[in-house]
């Protein structure tokens, strides 16, 4: 079976130390249409985590990966034969269960015809789970002779002492008003087909508050009012903050509740950097959205604003849209001053040293960033490093993938982002430039082009001084010639080769050591290694020429071709031959004359 989309690396394998082209434990791969991360199924299988040194590959061979796929296949068809198994076993249990059909017996004075007065009581048995606060034990006045062995509650006899012997006329009255009125039509015999103690009589609007005196409570709070959610929460938990935040049971939080709280405990007891995403500007505060253009003026800043206001901040927040960016760069509790190396050992020591309290069962919505300055970006999860924010900001998504993509697997912290992540790069559409003619399947990539191409407008500012650029690779070469920034460079691992653009390592990996061509033309055999050079290949197959000459009126396919068309009119002879000193404008007709008039020429003399 072959992984789709995979891009293989040249590395040592994790697992069994072999050399040669690889796939990476922590990224996505298909499977035969199936999503699939290997060291996901590594803990699943094995329940062991990997380390993730720095130092150590992340790369797993074709054999190991056969071996993994086989230890999980063989434990999902475990678990689903052991949960076929149980539910058989479950059939089997309800078709041994016999039910008995007891006529129904009208209840009327003329029935009543003992003196005497017994209570049945129906007793909870002592391995119930509602014996203390839910505790039902009903007493129901009925003739002897109509009392029945086989019935499923346990039967006391006891004398009634309100029923005297001398009136034996009205107590027999009354018993069987208080039947009429305890037991609902059909109670006693569905009563009769259990054993005792499995089913207990149903409460009645005058047992119901000695039954279950805190649901009663809640009802009467609620008589005469409109019943909406935000009622309901107010009546369970009541107005007060503390209330809420420290007596809270569980079985009632709701999710915004919960992650709200679990916010608030991680950073009002640390001394944790909260920031929104990055942007061109810089850091903005999560409080007061002032933009900072490092992040140690934003921990110099953020002591100004009290902690005390955060739960008020949050929960403007609805439950698909909060998440917060926290930099834990020398993360520390500040209750005790313990230095914690991450959110996770946070957690745990807030819960067991100080007895905090953390809603474990919700997700995460702080994701953990390392901003130590300059251009080394460190993954607090795995330990990976990144050249940019933006490199690191989507591969958080990696590890929490709290909403899936159903159509590219893609993993997002939130709703709200997935939302924005469908909208933007699955909406189908036509949104073509008026200008240059080009279409664009979502408004959102129209809008970029527009901007960027045709309006020039320069949105990277630099965060030194007051010049601003188009794209921000231009912005990080003035910061490395003007400023004396570190240039990024992205390294290849295998020929210690570094590039400016990811892309272009990207491409030169497949170029040089995979010799991977995954590009190809829907029209022919051809295939390239990038999209760039089926772009190029592409006019071959009559692509459209929307690129005209205003002097001549030539039209070509491509804009670098028409620039080089207008060397000729300009004059531009910048390839001159080095035997006779003709000059030409292209380079291709430079080649062409020297093929013909000098064909011994090798370029050495």
């Amino acid at each position: 079976m072959e992984c789709t989309s995979a891009t293989a690396m040249f590395g040592t394998c994790r697992c069994c130390s072999a050399l040669g082209s690889h796939l990476d434990i922590l990224k996505e791969y298909h499977n035969d249409g199936v999503k699939e991360v290997f060291y996901d199924m590594f803990v699943k299988c094995f329940d062991y985590f990997l380390s993730t040194n720095k130092g150590l590959s992340t790369l797993i061979c074709s054999k190991c990966i056969t071996r993994l796929r086989d230890a999980y296949l063989f434990r999902t068809m475990v678990e689903e034969t052991e949960s076929l198994l149980l539910s058989t076993v479950r059939d089997i249990d309800k078709q041994l269960t016999v039910f008995v059909a007891v006529p129904s017996t009208n209840i009327t004075e003329n029935n009543v015809s003992s003196t005497e007065c017994f209570d049945i009581k129906s007793e909870m048995n002592e391995d119930s789970p509602f014996e203390s606060e839910y505790s039902c034990v009903q007493s129901v006045n009925v003739p002897e002779n109509n009392v029945s062995t086989t019935a499923g509650i346990e039967i006391k006899l006891e004398m009634n002492e309100d029923c005297p012997d001398q009136n034996e006329d009205s107590c027999e009255m009354n018993m069987a008003n208080d039947l009429k009125s305890n037991l609902v039509d059909g109670e006693l015999e569905l009563l009769r087909r259990f054993p005792v103690g499995k089913v207990m009589l149903l409460p009645t609007r005058q047992t119901l508050r000695g039954h279950c005196p805190l649901f009663v409570k809640y009802l009467e709070k609620m008589k005469g009012k409109r019943i909406t959610p935000t009622n309901i929460t107010k009546l369970l938990h009541g107005k007060s903050r503390s209330r809420t935040r420290n007596g809270l049971d569980k079985n009632y939080v709701t999710e915004k509740l919960a992650n709200t709280i679990n916010a608030c405990t991680l950073l009002e007891n640390s001394n944790a950097t909260i920031f929104k995403t990055k942007t061109r500007a810089g850091y903005p505060c999560f409080y007061c959205r002032e933009i900072f253009g490092s992040m140690d003026d934003l921990r110099a800043h953020q002591p100004e604003h009290p902690k005390s206001g955060l739960f008020k901040l949050f929960s403007r927040y609805t439950a698909d849209s909060l998440v917060v960016y926290a930099d834990v760069t020398d993360l520390r509790c500040t209750i005790c001053e313990q230095n914690v190396p991450n959110l996770n050992e946070l957690k745990t020591h807030l819960r067991r040293a100080h007895a905090k309290n953390y809603y474990a069962d919700f997700e995460d919505r702080i994701v953990p960033f390392k901003l130590k300055g300059g251009s080394d970006f460190e993954c607090q999860d795995c330990g990976f490093n990144f050249e940019t924010f933006g490199a690191i900001e989507r591969h958080m998504n990696v590890h929490y993938r709290n909403r899936i993509c159903e159509q590219c697997g893609a993993g997002f912290v939130t709703m709200h982002r997935l939302k924005i992540h469908n909208y933007t790069v699955h909406r189908e559409g036509s949104f073509p430039c008026g200008i240059c003619k080009k279409i664009y399947v979502s408004y959102y990539k129209y809008k970029i082009h527009f901007d960027v191409v045709h309006k020039l407008e320069k949105k990277n500012k630099c965060p030194k001084c007051p010049e601003k650029f188009i794209d921000y690779f231009t912005k990080q070469k003035h910061l490395v010639e003007k400023h004396g920034a570190a240039p990024i460079r992205y390294k290849c691992n295998v020929c210690d080769r570094s590039f400016t653009r990811r892309f272009s390592l990207t491409g030169h990996m497949r170029r040089r050591h995979l010799e991977q061509k995954e590009i190809k033309c829907a029209h022919c055999q051809y295939m390239c290694y990038t999209k760039w050079e089926l772009k190029v290949h592409m006019t071959r197959h009559g692509a459209e020429k929307l690129f005209e000459c205003g002097l001549c009126k030539k039209s070509y396919t491509r804009q670098k071709a028409l620039k080089e068309h207008a060397k000729v009119h300009f004059n531009d002879r910048r390839y001159p031959c080095d035997v006779c000193g003709q000059s030409y404008t292209q380079n291709c007709a430079l080649k062409e004359h020297l093929k013909t008039h000098h064909p011994d020429f090798d370029g050495t003399q």
